[in-house]
C-alpha cells in the first residue's frame, strides 16, 4: 500500500502586538514537532505599527497510524504554550475579552428568548447595536523565542510550581467572584516559594516589577484573607458568624492588577525569562 505523506498543523489564532523590533522571527522544534511564528501587517486603518501574531505547529505525517500521535503532542504542547504565553506577554494565548452574553434562564429552566427574538425581528422594526474594540499589547521583540524557553522549563518543573501556573491560569479564565478565591490561593503559594521571609515578600521582585506595583506586597495578603469574595468569608464575633467587608471597586482594580503583577513575575523567574513589568493593552 502506497501513502503519501501530508503535513498536520495546528494554528493560535491571530493576537494584535505593537513591536519594537520585528524581527527576527524564530522557528523551534519540540517533540519532533515544528513550532514558528508568523507576523502579518494589520489592516486596521490608523494601526499601521500593529502586526498579527500567530504560531504555528506543523509535522509531517508519513501514515494514519501516526496521525493520532502527532495530534496528541501538537494538542499537548499547544496548552503549555497557551500556559507559559502569560508569563511571556502579560495575557495568554486564549484570553477572553469581556463581552455581553445574554442568558436565557436561570439553571434547570428554560425560556422562549430566542425564538421570541427571531420573531421581533422578523417584523417592521429591526434594532441593532454593535460596538468594535481593538486590543493589543507592546512588546520588544517577538514573543515566541522565550515561550520555547519557558515550556522547555515547564515541562521540567516540579508540582509547586505548576500547581501556581495552574491556580493563576485558572484564575485568569474564570471571569466569575472564583477569580478572586483562585488568586489569593496562588498568592498564598508565590509567597511559600519567596526567598525571603514572609514579612519582607516582594522585594526578591525585579525592580521594575516593584515599581509597577500599585499597593505595598503586603496588602495583597491583606485583601486575600479580609474580604467576602477571598479566601476567608466570615469571622468569628461574640454572636457567631460575622461576614467580612466586601471588597471595593478600588481595592478590586488593585488587587487584580498587582496579584497578577505578582504572579507572572514570579513564575517567569522560575522559568527563567525576563518578568512582564506592565500589560500595556489599549
Amino acid at each position: 500500500m502506497v501513502t503519501t505523506a501530508r503535513s498536520y498543523t495546528l494554528q493560535s489564532k491571530p493576537l494584535l502586538y505593537d513591536l519594537d523590533i520585528a524581527e527576527p522571527l524564530c522557528e523551534g522544534e519540540v517533540d519532533g514537532l515544528t513550532v514558528a511564528e508568523t507576523l502579518t501587517p494589520t489592516r486596521l486603518p490608523g494601526y499601521e505599527r500593529l502586526r498579527e501574531h500567530t504560531v504555528k505547529i506543523s509535522c509531517v505525517v508519513p501514515d494514519d497510524q501516526s496521525l493520532l500521535a502527532v495530534h496528541n503532542a501538537g494538542y499537548r504542547l499547544a496548552e503549555q504554550l497557551d500556559l507559559v504565553w502569560t508569563y511571556v506577554v502579560g495575557r495568554s494565548l486564549t484570553a477572553a475579552l469581556p463581552h455581553l452574553t445574554i442568558v436565557e434562564a436561570p439553571q434547570g429552566w428554560s425560556s422562549n428568548y430566542r425564538e421570541l427574538q427571531e420573531a421581533l425581528q422578523d417584523g417592521p422594526l429591526r434594532l441593532s447595536f454593535s460596538t468594535s474594540t481593538t486590543h493589543w499589547l507592546h512588546l520588544r521583540e517577538p514573543p515566541l523565542r522565550r515561550a520555547l524557553i519557558a515550556v522547555r522549563a515547564y515541562r521540567t518543573a516540579g508540582s509547586v510550581l505548576a500547581t501556581l501556573i495552574e491556580l493563576h491560569h485558572a484564575a485568569q479564565r474564570a471571569r466569575s467572584p472564583a477569580d478572586l478565591v483562585l488568586l489569593s490561593k496562588a498568592l498564598e503559594l508565590a509567597r511559600a516559594m519567596a526567598p525571603t521571609e514572609q514579612q519582607n515578600f516582594g522585594r526578591h521582585l525585579d525592580h521594575e516589577v516593584q515599581n509597577a506595583l500599585r499597593r505595598r506586597p503586603q496588602w495583597l495578603f491583606d485583601i486575600s484573607n479580609n474580604r467576602l469574595e477571598t479566601r476567608h468569608v466570615a469571622r468569628t464575633g461574640s454572636d457567631g458568624a460575622v461576614l467580612r467587608q466586601p471588597i471595593s471597586d478600588r481595592e478590586l482594580a488593585d488587587f487584580e492588577h498587582d496579584a497578577h503583577l505578582v504572579l507572572r513575575a514570579t513564575v517567569a523567574m522560575e522559568l527563567g525569562i525576563p518578568p512582564v513589568a506592565l500589560e500595556r493593552p489599549v
